[in-house]
This record gives C-alpha cells, sequence and structure tokens, in this order.
C-alpha cells in the first residue's frame, strides 16, 4: 500500500517529469495523455500554465463544448473533456485570464448556447463550470459580455438542464459585480416565471430552484430589488394562476415558489425596515386561487409498496395548506374572515377523511389545526367547530378499521386521529375560549376520560421497559371501555401496534408473564399510536415517521415465539 507521504513525493517527481516532457514541445492531445496531467492540473502546476498558449485553450474550449464526432475514439469522446475542464477550475487564474484578453474565446465557449437542439447534459455541466469560474474571476467583464450579446436569453431556451439553471441563478445573482445591470436581472426573472407554465416538468422545476435559491439569498446584489419585483401584485398573480394548471408539476413548482415568498417576507423582511409592499394582502385577494386548487378532480389511484391501490393526493395541494398555516399565524382579521368565507377548514378536514393514507396530508392537516388553535384568532377557532372537527375525532375512533378483500385493517390516519385529539385536549384546557366550544361536542368529555387518558398512558410506556401490551384479561377490561354514556361504543384494538424492537427485547416471555401476575405491569389495551403522554406541541411531529400501523408489529407480545 501506498502511503500518503510517498503519495506526496510522487508527485513532486511528476512535475519534475512534466517539465521535462514540455521541452520536447508536445501537442494539446499528448499533454491530455500525460499520465498524471489531472495530479498536475489541480496543483496549478506553473510550468504547464505557462506552456499553454491560446490555441490550446481553444482545443481546451471545444473538448467540454463540443461532441466528438466518433465515440469509439474513447479519449476524445471521455478523458479528454474531463480533463479539460479541470484546466476550468476557479484556482486556474492563467488559463481564465485568456478569455479576457482574447474575447473570441468566450465567443467560441458561448456559441454552446447557441445550438438549437438539446444541449449534452454532461458538456452542460463543463460549462457551467467554467461558467462560474469565470464569473467568480470578474464579474462584470463577464456579465457586460453576456448582456452585450444577449447570452441571457439564450440561457433561458435551455432551462431543462440544471447546470444552465446554476448558470442563470449566477447570473441574476450577479455576486461581488461593482454594476447592478438590474433591468436586466428582471428581464430573466420576468421570463422565468413565464417559463413556469412549460409542459417540460424538467423545465417548471429548474425555475423553481432557481427562484427559490433568488429568495431565500439576501447576499445577492441588489437583494430587495428583485423580492419586491417578485412578490409585486402582477407577478404574484401570474404564480398564483398556475396552481389551476393541469399539470401538477406547474401547479407544484409555483405552489413551492409563493411559499417562500411567504416565509421570506414574514421571517426576515416584514420587520427588517425595508420597504416592501405587505405580501399578506396580495395573498388574500388571492386565496380563491388556492381554494380551486384543492377543489381540483381526484388524482389518479396508485399503487403502494404493499400492492394495494390507494387514492394520490397530489403535492400542490399540501404545499396550500402550509401556505394556508403560515397565513394563519398572520394577525390579520380581513385575512382571518376572508379564509372562514371560503370553507377551507371545512374542505380540508373532508380531504383529511377521505386520503387516509396520505400520511404527508395528516401532517399538514394536524400542523394547520395546531396553527389555529395557537392563535389569536377566534374566527378560526369557531371555524374548527362549524367544521365538527372534535365530532370527525369520535367517529373515526369509533370505527378505527376499514373492511378490504375481506381483511380488516386499520386506516392509515387513526395515528393523526389521536394527535388532533390531544391537540384539542390541551387547546381546551389552555384556552376558555376554546372549552365554551367543548360545551356542545357530546360525547367528547367521556372520550377524554375512558379513550383518550388510557391510550396515552399505554402510548407513555416503551416497550424495552418491559410493559406488557397483552390483550384484556377479562371481558370486563373491555366492558369499562365500551359502556360510556350517550350510547357510544369505542372500538378498541386489541392486538399491539408498537414501534419495531428487537426480538432480545421480549426474549423471557415467562418473565414478563410473572411480572404481570405481581401487578407490575399491567395488562390493557393497546392503541395505535406511539406518542408520549407528556408529548409537547414542539414534539409532535417526531413520530410522525411511525404513525401508520403497516410500520408497527401486529402480535401481541405473548404470542411472539423463541428464537431457538
Amino acid at each position: 500500500m501506498i502511503s500518503f507521504h510517498s503519495r506526496t513525493m510522487r508527485g513532486f517527481g511528476s512535475s519534475d517529469e512534466l517539465k521535462q516532457f514540455l521541452l520536447s514541445a508536445p501537442t494539446i492531445e499528448q499533454i491530455l495523455s500525460f499520465s498524471t496531467i489531472e495530479e498536475e492540473v489541480q496543483s496549478n502546476n506553473q510550468s504547464l500554465m505557462s506552456y499553454l498558449s491560446n490555441d490550446h485553450i481553444r482545443y481546451l474550449i471545444t473538448l467540454i463544448t463540443e461532441e466528438p464526432l466518433d465515440d469509439s475514439n474513447r479519449d476524445r469522446a471521455y478523458k479528454f473533456p474531463l480533463i479539460a475542464s479541470l484546466f476550468f477550475g476557479t484556482d486556474q487564474l492563467t488559463v481564465l485570464d485568456f478569455f479576457y484578453e482574447d474575447k473570441t474565446l468566450l465567443d467560441l465557449l458561448f456559441n454552446f448556447l447557441n445550438k438549437e437542439e438539446d444541449l449534452n447534459f454532461l458538456l452542460a455541466g463543463y460549462f457551467a463550470k467554467a461558467f462560474d469560474s469565470l464569473i467568480s474571476r470578474d464579474c462584470d467583464a463577464l456579465l457586460q459580455y453576456v448582456f452585450t450579446n444577449s447570452f441571457h436569453t439564450k440561457m433561458l431556451k435551455h432551462l431543462y438542464s440544471q447546470s444552465i439553471a446554476d448558470v442563470i441563478f449566477k447570473t441574476v445573482a450577479a455576486y461581488n459585480c461593482e454594476e447592478d445591470y438590474l433591468s436586466e436581472r428582471l428581464g430573466i426573472l420576468e421570463e422565468l416565471i413565464n417559463s413556469l407554465s412549460n409542459t417540460n416538468p424538467a423545465v417548471a422545476m429548474n425555475v423553481e430552484y432557481v427562484m427559490e435559491k433568488v429568495i431565500n439569498d439576501k447576499s445577492i446584489n441588489l437583494y430587495v430589488a428583485l423580492y419586491e419585483y417578485l412578490s409585486s401584485e402582477a407577478i404574484t398573480e401570474k404564480i398564483f394562476r398556475n396552481l389551476e394548471n393541469e399539470y401538477t408539476w406547474i401547479a407544484r413548482s409555483s405552489a413551492k415558489i409563493l411559499k417562500n415568498l411567504l416565509k421570506q417576507y414574514l421571517e426576515e423582511i416584514k420587520d427588517s425596515g425595508e420597504d416592501v409592499p405587505d405580501i399578506v394582502g396580495i395573498f388574500e385577494k388571492n386565496l380563491e386561487f388556492m381554494k380551486n386548487t384543492l377543489e381540483k378532480p381526484k388524482d389518479k389511484k396508485i399503487s403502494s409498496q404493499f400492492c394495494r391501490e390507494i387514492e394520490a393526493y397530489s403535492e400542490e395541494k399540501i404545499i396550500v395548506i402550509d401556505i394556508l398555516t403560515i397565513l394563519c399565524t398572520v394577525e390579520n382579521y380581513s385575512l382571518w374572515k376572508t379564509i372562514v368565507s371560503l370553507k377551507f377548514i371545512e374542505t380540508i378536514t373532508a380531504h383529511f377523511k377521505t386520503y387516509i393514507w396520505n400520511s404527508t396530508l395528516h401532517t399538514a392537516y394536524l400542523n394547520l389545526l395546531y396553527a389555529i388553535l395557537t392563535g389569536e384568532s377566534e374566527e378560526l377557532i369557531q371555524d374548527i367547530f362549524n367544521a365538527k372537527i372534535p365530532d370527525m375525532v369520535l367517529d373515526q375512533a369509533i370505527v378505527p378499521d376499514e373492511e378490504i378483500d375481506g381483511i380488516s385493517i386499520r386506516k392509515g390516519h387513526i395515528g393523526h386521529i389521536y394527535k388532533i385529539a390531544n391537540l384539542l385536549k390541551t387547546a381546551r384546557e389552555s384556552q376558555t375560549v376554546i372549552l365554551n366550544f367543548f360545551n356542545h361536542v357530546e360525547g367528547w368529555y367521556e372520550f377524554e376520560s375512558h379513550v383518550l387518558s388510557i391510550y396515552n398512558e399505554i402510548e407513555s410506556v416503551p416497550l424495552g421497559n418491559r410493559k406488557s401490551s397483552a390483550a384484556p384479561n377479562s371481558a370486563n377490561d373491555i366492558d369499562i371501555l365500551q359502556d360510556l354514556t350517550q350510547g357510544i361504543a369505542f372500538d378498541m384494538p386489541s392486538f399491539l401496534n408498537q414501534n419495531p424492537f428487537d426480538i432480545k427485547e421480549v426474549d423471557d416471555p415467562m418473565i414478563i408473564n410473572q411480572l404481570e401476575e405481581q401487578g407490575e405491569i399491567k395488562s390493557s389495551n393497546i392503541f395505535m399510536e406511539t406518542i408520549p403522554k407528556d408529548n409537547t406541541f414542539a414534539k409532535l411531529m417526531e413520530t410522525e415517521f411511525m404513525d401508520n400501523n403497516f410500520w408497527k408489529i401486529s402480535k401481541i407480545v405473548d404470542e411472539v415465539p423463541e428464537l431457538g
């Protein structure tokens, strides 16, 4: 094995060898074929850099911008372009200065963008690397060249490539430029917004990628001016209209841009003293687009990993719920009234009950309820009860299973049902206005005392502490839960649904039985979720991964066989 020291010394040796090699006046192809050329370039060997001529640079540019005519020549097709790209790294100042001394080299490089056909993605990556190095070397000189020759408009024709999307972002960002080139950069942003409606999924996603970086990077040259343009009423409304687009990737990318605009305003800009219009008012005017998005026709069914067809819930709807959640935290009475009038809560609650296998939707819904119940708006809290969410919790808890192909299966949203129940319970105990609403929910207090309390007690004890999860010892154990007032009969599951565990933790069932007989372990029913009794709202999301029952083991501990 070669030690680090010996490899380092070999590198120095190869430098002397390269000096001797350069004395023979080799061609650029011979240089690229030199045995240690990659190390020499990466170490910025000055003998090599001094040897390079204008013609050598032209050939290197050709390698990273033109596809080989003959793929059978592997050096020309693969090895040489890769090595050539190393010459255009940010540390290769000698090479980079060639471009600014001879603008025809820039012409040759940027001619890559003039191609009508789709760009080769590998070559686009090499081009992006050269662009990044050049703009780092002299931002003003490069952007002046780009804008003067309208190459920024040619970049936009190749938005299907993420490498070109990176080039566009660096052009818009204009880091460390003395000139602002503001009109040209705003023009690029306008074209990006127009490109959102492109039916090519890669284009829409790359537009979103660029916009997200622009919105969230306050170190960008003239950032406030760019943000103010993007958050203007005309541009924002154009993005909102894309939410209704039939192509889900267009709606999704548009929703993510809107979410980033809103978050950045509330977290960074609102209280910064910058003279930027209030974007919340613009969002309020366009809430109907969000409502229409939620009411789009159902998505096609998809096959789950468990070979069952389930109804999909498109991502743009999830993001719309996230946006609504953020808006519910803003103190704005007019906004609250508009949200209530459009019946968002009622619509999303209906989706929660329908799409019982979409854990992302369930979490978004829980976040929305949390934002409302911990907020200042009595109107939104009233809307929760108008949508009969506590009644929905009771109904779903009564019938936690559904029958599929003759098999009783626990519904995928039951874990979140109990999270919502705990959320409502905590809100009731902490806010008087909410307490008054609960007085009109029939059966809620019985549910809290006879069902939710037992559920929380069971879930607060991990299996690793040898707490038993056996079935009830007698029918009386079940009667205690079923004989509730108001005639409500809750169907309590009698099988274990806990976090996955190591079989070594239950390697001696006799010990468990003995502890049960001694009264040190309480046998009781098991509920679906895995959430500690003293769980705080801040930790609600930590157990989300384990929410659906197919992550749990449906076995009573006593039935787990010993491993031989």
